[in-house]
């Protein structure tokens, strides 16, 4: 399958970094992070088993790596500057074009400027801003992207409003919405994740619900993920996915 990212116009193609796939952006702590604990009583770590319970960390999590290499990442084109003005953020840039706008083009929505009425998550601010971004993208038939704040975002001061886009069908340019750090002041940099792109095929799902038999689960859990003792789901059960 293929994705097409479009510059908006020649200047965009000159000034903003191209998109990327996810698997090129993986934050330090998940690089860093070794790929076994310390057993108890143990001063190094290696693989073991101690009541059942491996000495493997997060880093041997395939589907969490999954999560973090899925998709494209658009990255900022310019550096930021954040600062707080009557308790409320505002954003400044160096360059000609608006890398950023209030949503809603700075009315007051309930008396708070830029607020949706979306509810705000804990520690970001209720005003609410969407990036001017340089890239559209467009996908084959029958196929939408999900918008998302980037899965492995790393000490960025923005969370973006998720949101599914028909992109086999959309004409315009798509804006996420995103939040800032409540009390974050600073310059964020150039190529900071902005959103992640993830493509996906629409289709339609039911629900249906039943019970395992008393004693299946814990027969099937034996029989598979128990009875190793690490990269179980990698070698067993993994597909994998390849974004280029």
């Amino acid at each position: 399958m293929k994705i097409d990212f479009v510059a908006r116009s020649p200047y965009f193609e000159k000034v903003a970094p191209r998109p990327y796939p996810a698997k090129e952006y993986l934050p330090k702590w998940y690089k860093t992070m070794p790929s076994y604990n310390k057993p108890p009583g143990y001063s190094e770590r290696f693989l073991s088993v101690i009541g059942g319970v491996s000495s493997t960390s997060p880093k041997m999590c395939t589907p969490m790596y999954d999560t973090f290499t899925t998709g494209y990442i658009i990255p900022l084109h310019t550096d930021l500057e954040v600062r707080i003005v009557n308790g409320d953020p505002t954003i400044h840039w160096r360059t000609k074009t608006i890398p950023v706008e209030r949503h809603g083009g700075g009315y007051e929505i309930n008396g708070i400027p830029g607020n949706t009425g979306l509810t705000v998550p804990d520690g970001y601010s209720s005003t609410v801003f969407k990036w001017i971004n340089g890239w559209d993208f467009k996908t084959p038939k029958g196929y939408s992207c999900l918008v998302t704040d980037p899965y492995a975002n790393e000490n960025s001061p923005f969370k973006a409003i998720g949101a599914v886009i028909d992109t086999d069908k959309v004409s315009l340019s798509i804006l996420p919405p995103f939040w800032v750090k409540e009390g974050f002041e600073g310059i964020v940099e150039k190529g900071t994740p902005m959103v992640q792109v993830i493509p996906f095929k629409r289709e339609s799902w039911k629900a249906e619900y039943s019970s395992l038999a008393e004693g299946e689960y814990d027969a099937l859990e034996d029989a598979t993920f128990g009875s190793t003792i690490k990269n179980h789901y990698k070698r067993f059960v993994w597909t994998k996915k390849d974004f280029k």
